[in-house]
């Protein structure tokens, strides 16, 4: 109902405080990148499902920003496909996560579920574009929102093009986006082999237990341990290695920056045309690439990227802090 998405939406202000996220789209007449969401259409203009797919953000901190924004500025309810393990039933693992709700009370009652997100897999995409919902994807999925040395914003997406062929089966809509910020929360400390090297060694008596949830973990299919009968693909949702991190000083902590690229008709599209929907794969995934490459460059220009001189505006102008021009 229109009172739980603003309730879900007031859930989380105070990440949107300290995030302060700005969104940018591709104006269909222009072609031209335009603040805010006014590029993509609204809800009763929508004719055909939209399927928009991106790369997923440090900590999965920009689901809850991107469908509540749309919800509210489109009024376009974007169904996220997320990843079992957050459909607990007491919370507990949505309540660990940055930024979302800390108490039981907001988390039994799954926030996920909330915003409208289901597990992911193949059938539950299928089932949501054919009864004419819009899907919101991250072909990374977990492994994307995991910590990690080297390129953070590289994407990590599989080599078969699932979701194209699904897209055509309904004649849906791609709309490729992509998100940058989070990355900047946190900075790899120890890879992954030199946190094995340490927990292998005989210092490891004298670490605290904390130091088991980096490196090579036991526990790594958390799908062990939850009921879930419909994964077509248990592998790819095994949580990956985890480098030792830290936080950024809070002074320096990032903003959030999301851009919407130029959507992909795929009407035309033969589902069963394996080399066409590989190319319109090869597409989107270019297309993603490009909308993070424009948002990395631009963001140098925004003199509010980082939390100090943004708090100071926005606590003085009561507003949120203006960012770089298009």
């Amino acid at each position: 109902s229109d009172e739980e998405a603003r309730r879900a939406y007031a859930s989380l202000d105070d990440l949107r405080g300290v995030l302060s996220p700005v969104y940018f789209s591709t104006d269909p007449d222009t072609r031209r990148v335009v603040r805010g969401l006014g590029g993509l259409p609204r809800q009763e203009d929508v004719t055909k499902p939209l399927l928009f797919v991106g790369n997923h953000q440090a900590l999965a901190l920009d689901i809850g920003l991107l469908v509540g924004e749309m919800r509210m500025q489109r009024g376009v309810l974007m169904r996220g496909l997320a990843h079992p393990v957050l459909f607990g039933q007491d919370g507990s693992v949505a309540r660990s996560i940055p930024g979302m709700p800390s108490s039981e009370e907001e988390t039994t009652d799954n926030i996920f579920r909330k915003f409208g997100a289901v597990p992911v897999s193949s059938r539950n995409a299928f089932k949501l574009l054919v009864s004419g919902d819009n899907v919101l994807l991250f072909p990374g999925g977990l492994k994307e929102t995991m910590p990690r040395s080297g390129d953070p914003y590289a994407l990590l997406w599989p080599d078969k093009s699932e979701f194209v062929r699904l897209a055509a089966k309904v004649n849906a809509t791609i709309v490729p986006f992509g998100g940058v910020g989070a990355a900047e929360l946190l900075s790899v400390v120890a890879d992954v082999d030199q946190v094995d090297a340490v927990k292998d060694s005989p210092i490891r008596t004298f670490l605290p237990d904390w130091i088991e949830a980096f490196g090579t973990r036991p526990d790594a299919n958390p799908l062990d341990q939850v009921e879930w009968k419909s994964v077509n693909d248990p592998e790819r949702l095994k949580f990956p290695k985890v480098p030792l991190i830290a936080p950024a000083p809070p002074p320096a902590w990032p903003r959030m920056y999301f851009y919407f690229g130029e959507p992909i008709d795929t009407s035309d599209l033969d589902p069963e045309d394996e080399e066409g929907a590989a190319h319109v794969y090869a597409e989107a995934k270019q297309r993603v690439e490009n909308c993070i490459s424009y948002l990395r460059r631009k963001k140098s220009s925004d003199p509010y990227a980082t939390l100090a001189p943004r708090l100071v505006y926005e606590r003085l102008n009561g507003r949120q802090a203006p960012t770089f021009e298009p």
